[in-house]
């Protein structure tokens, strides 16, 4: 008897026309290390992908979660992409593990919830009693930085530096009866110091707040020095491409991106002007380190991230780095905007998808090809058979991995 003819594989790439610059890379990526696949750029009612990726809000998770089908995201992120329960998943971790690198990488942290100004006083005396201490402490004064927990890009951040400056900022954030808009629609006021009225956000609508401690000792580089003449030193933060697969193998991508803030740096004493403090337009060891930690803490902590076998997905990480060269986490971005990479840098998000796709699909479907036919292989043996580099289990590309776990194994 002839053998039925193995059925042709489908990729569904699902993204949003405004990310454009994402497909410019993963469709080749995708045709070039899966010939044979039949790539669709929309979805077809009569077909269920093999793999889906595309836009978390874009994902069919009734199929996603089938443990045939390969998805190019974690269900459930929030311990590590939601400011707040950053924080809390750092906590948990840290009192179990204060010796861990995350110590001296993550921020003293506030957690607390606000919808309007006048509830700023109790939480002064309960949630937030330390850091009104931190007020009146004799010394050098100490600059904290307020975020809303659920905004991004730069939306809803603030510095300040003492109570009276905490409580301008949430009077900034009050919302404003239909009467006030309608003054301020026929005048121009004057715009509060230091405040960008282009990321201010309604404190009722954002609720989840974190407050955290301004390093004020960033390392500063010069983003052009061959262009001009006197250094104009700017802060900066890196942002790194984190890979996890599985439930969990965690693998990061190099070179990391130094993106750079829009003018040059100024302590906020002189200056609270976010363009000079917000960066969103042996230290590669410790940014391993430091992911490596940041993702065992979110496994440990429970329910807030949880991997799965079928899985991968890309983070964008922030870390800081300061003057003497130590590593701070910022935050923890799902879905990041590959766009700020720039044109000129493609070339980086180009090699980041073709190893994606090398690491985290061929080894899950070859796998399943020979499960199959009756061969029993399992996935990380296949991705044993992946190029070794000294000081790293894995190197295919840029991808280095520096986490291999077994939360989750194939079912």
């Amino acid at each position: 008897m002839t053998p039925s003819p193995k059925r042709q594989r489908v990729a569904l790439v699902s993204y949003p026309p405004s990310q454009r610059f994402v497909l410019d890379s993963l469709l080749p990526a995708l045709s070039n290390e899966l010939p044979a696949w039949r790539i669709l750029t929309s979805p077809d009612s009569s077909i269920v992908p093999d793999l889906q990726w595309g836009d978390y809000d874009m994902l069919n998770w009734d199929t996603g979660l089938a443990p045939e089908h390969l998805t190019n995201s974690y269900l459930i992120r929030k311990g590590l992409i939601r400011k707040n329960h950053l924080a809390h998943t750092l906590s948990l971790y840290l009192s179990k593990h204060p010796s861990s690198p995350l110590s001296s990488a993550s921020l003293k942290t506030f957690i607390f919830a606000l919808s309007f100004p006048d509830e700023l006083d109790e939480l002064l005396q309960d949630d937030l009693y330390e850091l009104a201490e931190s007020f009146a402490s004799p010394g050098e004064e100490k600059w904290w930085i307020l975020k809303a927990a659920l905004a991004d890009k730069g939306n809803g951040i603030r510095l300040f530096k003492d109570r009276e400056g905490l409580e301008e900022i949430f009077e900034e954030f009050e919302p404003e009866s239909e009467e006030e808009e309608e003054e301020e629609s026929g005048e121009e006021g004057e715009r509060p110091r230091g405040f960008g009225l282009e990321t201010k956000v309604d404190s009722s609508q954002m609720q989840e707040w974190v407050i955290q401690e301004y390093i004020s000792t960033p390392l500063l580089l010069d983003p052009s020095p061959s262009s001009s003449l006197s250094p104009t030193p700017r802060k900066f933060h890196l942002r790194v491409y984190v890979l996890c697969t599985g439930g969990l193998s965690l693998y990061i991508h190099t070179p990391f991106l130094t993106l750079f803030a829009p003018s040059s740096y100024l302590h906020p004493s002189i200056s609270t002007d976010l363009s000079s403090h917000l960066t969103n337009t042996n230290v590669e060891a410790k940014v391993g380190e430091v992911m490596r930690e940041t993702f065992k803490a979110g496994v440990s902590a429970g329910s807030g991230f949880q991997v799965l076998p079928n899985c991968f997905e890309i983070f964008g990480c922030d870390l800081l780095i300061t003057d003497s060269f130590d590593v701070k986490l910022l935050e923890i971005n799902a879905c990041p905007d590959f766009t700020q990479t720039g044109p000129a840098l493609q070339s980086v998000i180009d090699d980041l998808f073709a190893s994606t796709v090398k690491v985290a699909v061929v080894p899950f479907f070859r796998a399943l090809d020979r499960a199959e036919g009756g061969e029993e292989e399992e996935l990380s043996e296949e991705l044993e058979k992946l190029d070794v580099e000294e000081g790293y289990e894995v190197c295919v590309g840029g991808l280095r991995r520096v986490l291999k776990m077994e939360t989750s194994r194939a079912w």
